[in-house]
């Protein structure tokens, strides 16, 4: 559990980003006198088994975001701030109650409690490692909209800055990780004459993709657009997937007047909710699966009179949550994953090869249904 209010804890960020920046302003007064070190670049994910962190540097200046989990009770932790040079690799951020410790080497990074105890993370934090074996990479966005303020790194809501970016401008982006930060990233700008470390809304990037990626996103969606056109002429059938789910479903191919397969739309229920995916192929390759998750309420029997009786919210399909995931394939490989928010996931991320995995999988399974020889 967290050790202060909602309140206490902004206040304490804060506070944090205040006394960060004056730790800041101190090691850049004495950082050539001390010849301090920080030639590692840490921007980017990191992932252990407990949790993850963003990293994002600019100067002597270290922003991070970060949400974890410790002892045996599953306490959280969960912060958001900017730490500053102090030593060789070695930056501090300083909150109302304690220092935290941030140690970048060539094998990783290594976060250690001080002194007091950090406001976001409580008593007997152990601390965190995390190796270069869950590292990825920051990825590049473009500026949409005509200006992208940028916001104080700390815990939501967080404070708009003067400092900006225009239509056009790339930033080097990794997702946010502490908690009510999904519409934001922690976003790196490199001017020419200055660099700039901030929050930004995801809502005014749009993810920059290697050329061949645009060329094979621009065919993906153009068969896209093809196969819903020409829905009314394709012929269906259906397929046994009983074994696919608790409650049953059902799985519908969409063949062309050649007999190839262009679509399967898979339907799966359970207790509480549903999924629906839609798998699109070109020459009997997959391109492109959309896949829809319905989260329901309650599990979908559980009636009014039943949940009053146990004293909980009964079923109600209009407080059902939907949530969109987009996947593009080319020559067997997933290339490119929108998630729900339209944002672009890190390919380097374990996710994104566990979702390419299940996917491909899924979709070869339904195709031997559909097709036994294949």
């Amino acid at each position: 559990m967290k050790t202060t209010t909602h309140i206490s804890r902004r206040a304490a960020s804060l506070a944090a980003v205040l006394a960060a920046f004056a730790v800041y302003y101190s090691a850049l007064s004495t950082a050539w006198a001390a010849r301090l070190d920080n030639a590692i670049d840490p921007s980017g994910s990191w992932r252990n088994a407990q949790g993850s962190l963003a990293l994002m540097l600019t100067g002597d200046a270290l922003s991070f975001s970060y949400s974890s989990v410790f002892g045996p009770a599953a306490h959280i932790c969960d912060g958001a701030g900017v730490a500053g040079l102090v030593g060789n690799g070695l930056y501090h951020f300083v909150d109302d109650q304690g220092t935290l410790a941030i140690q970048v080497t060539e094998d990783g990074v290594r976060m250690e409690q001080m002194a007091g105890v950090l406001s976001f993370c409580g008593a007997n934090w152990p601390g965190e490692r995390f190796s270069r074996d869950g590292f990825a990479a920051a990825e590049e966005f473009r500026v949409i909209t005509a200006v992208s303020h940028f916001y104080t790194v700390m815990l939501m809501p967080p404070i708009l800055r003067q400092a900006y970016v225009v239509q056009g401008d790339v930033v080097q982006t990794v997702p946010t990780q502490h908690g009510q930060a999904g519409d934001y990233v922690l976003a790196r700008y490199i001017g020419t004459k200055a660099t700039t470390v901030g929050l930004i809304k995801t809502s005014t990037l749009q993810a920059v993709q290697p050329a061949h990626q645009q060329s094979g996103i621009l065919f993906i969606r153009g068969e896209y657009q093809a196969i819903r056109e020409a829905l009314p002429l394709l012929t269906t059938e259906q397929a046994d997937i009983s074994d696919l789910s608790t409650e049953g479903g059902e799985a519908t191919a969409y063949r062309d007047v050649d007999g190839r397969i262009r679509l399967i739309e898979l339907s799966l229920y359970f207790d509480t909710g549903m999924i629906r995916e839609e798998f699109y192929f070109s020459e009997g390759s997959l391109i492109f699966v959309l896949r829809a998750r319905h989260q329901y309420n309650a599990p979908f029997y559980l009636v009014q009179e039943e949940a009053d009786a146990i004293g909980v919210e009964a079923f109600d399909a209009g407080k059902t949550r939907i949530t969109e995931d987009r996947f593009y394939f080319q020559q067997g490989k997933m290339i490119r994953w929108l998630d729900d928010h339209r944002k672009a996931m890190a390919a380097e991320s374990p996710s994104f090869e566990d979702n390419e995995k299940e996917l491909q999988a899924r979709a070869s399974d339904l195709l031997s249904r559909f097709d036994p020889s294949q």
